[in-house]
């Protein structure tokens, strides 16, 4: 039987280690979900990744503000941060919480600060699921 070896980046940078998809993967599949292309690694996205992908579409830093404590970005931003033992989003308004969301893992909170990026920076959507 003949197999398709696929390179795991985001585990291994960019050695030359190769995964067997249908052998080592069908017995790791966490190693299955975040392979991929570096930046954004599928449903395992990190807060890491999320600022390179902001970066390399230049948002505006004045939109968001990621796990950092600063008194005030813009008028209107998109803060993301840690809170009771989850991920706590929240749209602010000159100084006021006008929306706030809660996740359980990173990766959900990382994908709705896309979202709401993707508004003003609709090439944001081509990493949402």
């Amino acid at each position: 039987m003949e197999y398709n070896i696929y390179k795991n980046r985001r585990n291994y940078g960019g050695s030359p280690a190769y995964l067997n998809p249908l052998g080592f993967l069908a017995g790791n599949l966490a190693t299955l979900v975040v392979g991929g292309s570096g930046i954004f690694a599928g449903d395992m996205m990190t807060v890491q990744e999320l600022r390179k992908i902001l970066s390399k579409h230049h948002v505006d830093t004045s939109f968001y503000s990621l796990m950092e404590h600063r008194p005030m970005v813009g008028e209107v931003y998109t803060a993301l941060d840690k809170a009771d033992g989850g991920y706590r989003v929240r749209t602010i308004e000159r100084l006021q919480t006008i929306e706030e969301k809660h996740f359980e893992d990173e990766a959900a909170a990382c994908r709705y600060v896309l979202k709401e990026l993707a508004y003003d920076y609709p090439e944001l959507k081509a990493y949402l699921n």
